[in-house]
């Protein structure tokens, strides 16, 4: 019996094939978070952050991790801040306006972050 929702590992069936694969730019996906503000995505990219760190399971603990190196970067200190989780809607999110600031200064003189992240930030009218 295979679920996804044991605490073990599973193995996939050695018999198992893909039926369907989805890709999607990262544009696209900033655009459907940020333009619609659709939180799946937002959640989802969370998770994706979690996997860049090449840890075997993607885990909400990983992209904490991946923040708190982050905030480090910029210069502030991570126990000031908790994200609980990715799209914001949680209410043990606590961040300040210096760390939004920060963070978006950095996307900004990041041109690969700039690049993808500027076409999907609101505008106003």
């Amino acid at each position: 019996e295979y679920s996804c929702f044991g605490a073990s590992e599973k193995t996939c069936p050695a018999s198992a094939f893909t039926v369907c694969t989805r890709f999607h730019t990262m544009d696209q996906i900033l655009h459907k978070m940020m333009k619609e503000s659709d939180n799946l995505y937002a959640e989802s990219m969370y998770y994706q952050i979690a996997a860049s760190t090449g840890n075997k399971w993607a885990s909400a603990k990983s992209a904490r991790n991946v923040e708190r190196q982050l905030i480090r970067k910029i210069g502030l200190n991570p126990a000031r801040y908790k994200l609980a989780d990715g799209s914001g809607l949680s209410l043990y999110n606590y961040l300040s306006a210096e760390l939004e600031v920060k963070l978006l200064r950095y996307a900004y003189l990041n041109g690969n972050i700039m690049d993808h992240l500027k076409h999907s930030l609101p505008i106003g009218g």
